[in-house]
C-alpha cells in the first residue's frame, strides 16, 4: 500500500539527513561543541522537504503536493497531499513533539476529522524519552481519534545535553497515525 512506501521512504530520508548532518558537524566540530548536531535542529518544513526529495528520487507512485489546501476549507493547508492521477487520496500533517502536551497534535486531528472520503494521517517525530511511554501517552490521549499504523525507533540523533555539557545519542520515535473517520451523528 502507498502509505507503507511513504513511511519507509520518509524514515530513510530522516536517517540519511542525520548521517549527513553528523558528518558536517564533525567536520566543523570546533564551532559546534555545545549545540545539537543532528536532525533535532530541523523544523517540520525541513522534514517535509527532505521527505519530498526522497519520494521524488524513488519515483513514488503518487504525486506529492506541499501545503495542500484542505478540500473542505481552502484556507487550511496540510503539510503534504497525495494524489493518484488528479484525485486527492490523502492528507498528511507533520508534527515535532517534544513534550507531554499534545494540543498541537489534537488541533491537527480536529482539522483532519472534518475531511471526508480520503485517508488522513499525522506523522510525528519525537525526540528522546521512553518510546513505549510516548506511544502509550499519545494513544491514551487520542484513543477515539487515531490508530497508530507504523512506528520506527531505530534512529538516534546527536543531542547536546546541557546539564552534563556533553553529546548523547538521543532516541527518535517516528509515528504514523491514521485519523479515524468521524462518526455520522
Amino acid at each position: 500500500m502507498y502509505i507503507d512506501d511513504f513511511f519507509n521512504y520518509a524514515c530513510e530520508a530522516i536517517k540519511e539527513e542525520e548521517d549527513i548532518l553528523n558528518q558536517l558537524f564533525e567536520k566543523n566540530q570546533k564551532l559546534y561543541k555545545k549545540e545539537h548536531n543532528g536532525i533535532c535542529i530541523m523544523y517540520e518544513t525541513t522534514y517535509v522537504y527532505i521527505i519530498f526529495k526522497k519520494l521524488l528520487s524513488k519515483s513514488f507512485d503518487l504525486r506529492v503536493s506541499w501545503e495542500e489546501p484542505y478540500p473542505n476549507a481552502r484556507y487550511l493547508h496540510s503539510d503534504i497531499g497525495l494524489f493518484r492521477d488528479n484525485d486527492l487520496v490523502a492528507l498528511i500533517e507533520f508534527k515535532i513533539w517534544v513534550q507531554n502536551n499534545d494540543n498541537n497534535i489534537k488541533a491537527d486531528i480536529a482539522k483532519l476529522k472534518g475531511v471526508k472520503g480520503i485517508d488522513k494521517y499525522i506523522f510525528i517525530i519525537t525526540y528522546g524519552g521512553e518510546h513505549k511511554a510516548n506511544i502509550k501517552y499519545l494513544m491514551e490521549s487520542n484513543k477515539n481519534e487515531v490508530t497508530i499504523i507504523r512506528t520506527n525507533t531505530d534512529i538516534k540523533t546527536k543531542f547536546f545535553y546541557c546539564k552534563e555539557q556533553r553529546f548523547i545519542d538521543n532516541n527518535i520515535t517516528i509515528l504514523l497515525m491514521k485519523v479515524k473517520e468521524q462518526e455520522d451523528v
